[in-house]
């Protein structure tokens, strides 16, 4: 579980980095809290 978090963070980080240069600052913040709210919604999905 830990490293599947890990790897996922990694994953972000890298994203984020690639996407600054080419995205203004707040589409990537409303693209990456759009993903984790998606995320959540799928866990709250699976777990329910």
């Amino acid at each position: 579980m830990g490293l599947a978090c890990g790897v996922r963070g990694a994953a972000g980080g890298y994203l984020r980095a690639r996407l600054q240069r080419r995205l203004p600052n707040n589409a990537l913040r409303l693209l990456l809290g759009g993903l984790a709210a998606a995320l959540a919604v799928a866990y709250l999905v699976e777990a329910g």
